[in-house]
């Protein structure tokens, strides 16, 4: 089913893009939306990044398409706006959070990304580093105190296969000692890798702060490329220049925001910063926090938490800022030090704003356009979600559900499925050797416990449990064809080597319809909702007058 004029669900959220200006501008109305009209100038914008973004060619369909979609977005925005939806406290938040940001963004490319100057040198050291690998392994932590933990460990004589064992989840990780193998720029973390190709060989860092933890590291040796010419550095150059200015960038925020820490020079009570990690699972949820609610009330609301040189912060205070933060920056909190650096950071982000605010920033037509897309976005997101969610409630009789069953049983099977134990290992020779003494009649599940580094099966003797044949990947098809008792490999399981011998199998078999219900149930609930965002569409357009310049659209140059 599509929606009135090709209009898709699709359309309605993921496509609204910036509406600013570009490079040659045609002056002039293209449609006009009951009062509202869509300038020429605005459809070039979005229809040349649509292009860009599909990768499709320019054709009348698609520019009615995009045009349509300019429509409902208007119409929506319209329907919105007459509904009060801008004026809901939860609505006004989020529309502050997305003006801050632009202005945080707008600061950090007028006053920090374009100071920034790209030497020769810099480019050559780039462009060795890029045609370089190191070879590292590490440990993690979740905190900064485990990993000077970690580090001290190691400096006392313990290894990194014993330690491994004991921080990693990921077997491979577990079983050889946290190494990584050679890498180059650009596969791993980012401060990982700048460590790494920073750090002497054979030298243990001190803790990289790296997604949600820290690392330690250690690099084992270095190679770099022998055979690199001039002609390779020119053809690459403006790609190296693109990547040293995005990590001096990165770099230069950085120390932006540590030089205004240290102007602020904040003085924490541990006292506050203790009972807000008591709460800091509930706050992590990111709800609004006041001072009667039960977990203030398990504070001290009006306890100072930090004082800075000319002002101080209340836990209050604290808790109401904490709104503005996303769900990834609150998870990064595991101690009191990563408490106090987000606290320090939400200040330094107070001071930029204050400086941004005063430089005009926020009328720039950069920023501008900037709160347009996200305004946009966001509320088309929210207006589909108003209409699926109305549409969640309704009622789906039993009746109907068996009916699409009964119709559609084909499409309710079990899928065949597999038993097979494997052996995991990290090179082919190793699997070679493990497989001549299979074929010599050692026992497949003693050698999974001694050898397999997937440890959680290793345990079980190498047992990974009935699955689907596409749940085992490449590896089904073979698996399917091979009979109970059969042994195959080595085979390449990207990046080990594996053994594995078939232990049972299960015939597919037809899903009852309490099986499939839920299933059932879920396809309904989607085609409901897209049904309904289609009605709620076409009945804005029905309400409203819309003029379209068809000679004017077909003409527009791009």
């Amino acid at each position: 089913m599509t929606l009135p004029r090709r209009i898709t669900l699709f359309s309605f959220i993921l496509t609204a893009v910036i509406l600013g200006s570009c490079a040659r501008e045609e002056t002039g109305v293209l449609a006009r939306v009951g009062d509202e009209t869509i300038q020429i100038k605005d459809f070039k914008t979005r229809y040349e990044k649509f292009l860009r973004a599909s990768g499709t060619s320019d054709n009348i369909v698609q520019r009615r398409n995009v045009l349509q979609n300019m429509v409902n977005e208007v119409l929506i925005l319209g329907k919105l706006r007459r509904d009060g939806w801008f004026e809901q406290a939860s609505v006004r938040k989020r529309l502050t959070e997305i003006r801050l940001q632009a202005m945080l963004d707008r600061y950090a490319v007028k006053f920090i990304a374009k100071k920034i100057q790209v030497t020769e040198k810099e480019l050559w050291e780039e462009f060795r580093h890029a045609n370089a690998k190191v070879s590292a392994r590490y440990l993690y932590a979740k905190t900064e105190s485990g990993a000077w933990d970690l580090k001290r460990k190691l400096l006392e004589g313990t290894t990194f296969q014993s330690l491994a064992r004991t921080v990693f989840s990921d077997p491979g990780l577990a079983s050889n000692g946290g190494y990584l193998g050679y890498f180059g720029r650009g596969e791993m973390d980012a401060r990982l890798e700048e460590v790494a190709f920073s750090l002497p060989i054979g030298e243990l860092s001190d803790p990289v702060r790296i997604g949600v933890g820290y690392a330690i590291v250690k690099v084992e040796d270095r190679v770099d490329h022998p055979l690199l010419s001039e002609n390779d550095y020119a053809k690459q150059k403006g790609e190296l220049e693109d990547r040293v200015r995005t990590k001096k960038t990165i770099k230069a925020i950085e120390e932006t925001v540590r030089s205004i820490a240290r102007e602020l020079s904040p003085e924490f009570v541990p006292e506050s910063l203790t009972q807000i990690l008591a709460q800091w699972d509930i706050l992590q949820g990111g709800q609004v926090f006041r001072a009667e609610t039960v977990v203030s009330q398990a504070m001290n609301p009006d306890a100072q938490i930090v004082r800075f040189e000319h002002a101080s912060w209340s836990v209050q205070e604290f808790l109401e800022k904490l709104e503005f933060t996303t769900s990834k920056q609150r998870a990064r909190v595991k101690s009191a030090e990563d408490l106090k650096e987000l606290i320090t950071g939400l200040a330094a982000r107070e001071v930029l704003l204050e400086r941004a605010t005063k430089d005009g920033i926020d009328q720039e037509a950069e920023t501008v356009a900037q709160i347009q897309e996200m305004t946009l976005r966001y509320a088309l997101k929210e207006w589909a979600a108003g209409i699926e969610r109305q549409v969640e409630t309704e009622e789906v009789s039993e009746d109907e559900l068996r009916r699409i069953y009964e119709m559609n049983k084909a499409d309710f099977r079990h899928a065949p499925q597999v038993n097979v134990a494997e052996i995991l290992v990290r090179t082919l020779e190793e699997a070679e050797q493990l497989r001549n003494r299979l074929d010599r009649g050692k026992d497949f599940s003693t050698l999974a416990k001694a050898h397999s580094i997937r440890l959680w099966a290793a345990k079980k003797g190498g047992e990974l449990g009935y699955l689907t044949i596409d749940q085992y990947g490449t590896l089904g098809e073979k698996f399917a064809k091979s009979n109970v008792g059969a042994i195959l490999g080595p085979e390449f399981v990207d990046p080990y080597y594996g053994l594995f011998k078939i232990l049972g199998k299960k015939d597919g078999r037809q899903k009852s319809f309490s099986e499939s219900r839920e299933s059932i149930l879920e396809g309904i609930r989607k085609q409901r909702k897209l049904q309904a965002l289609q009605r709620a569409a076409h009945e804005l357009r029905t309400k409203t007058e819309i003029t379209i310049d068809e000679n004017t659209l077909a003409e527009i140059r791009l």
